[in-house]
């Protein structure tokens, strides 16, 4: 299993369960082009630091779920992708 990845420009969503239980996945790079990140598509990985690009729009529950995750957010991120971030790491509602 990778412990780096780098999703390539023109890549528009990280779809259900992509790399769910990657759990060596520590980097992932998420290109501007990425609009949405769908329904465990990054839980069950080890990312401890990720950057959201404003071009994501929906964050899917669960997506991160399962993670040692530390989020660091785009200056104009709405308030509703945070809210859902931050209730579905580690599978904690908030």
């Amino acid at each position: 299993m990778p412990k780096k990845v780098v999703i390539n420009e023109g890549v528009s969503n990280i779809s259900n369960y992509a790399f769910y239980n990657c759990t060596s996945l520590g980097d992932i790079t998420i290109p501007n082009t990425v609009t949405s990140i769908d329904f465990d598509a990054l839980a069950k990985t080890n990312i401890k630091k990720l950057t959201i690009p404003n071009s994501v729009t929906t964050i899917a529950d669960c997506a991160f779920w399962g993670n040692p995750l530390v989020i660091f957010q785009p200056k104009n991120c709405i308030q509703r992708r945070k809210d859902n971030i931050h209730s579905n790491i580690n599978g904690h509602a908030q």
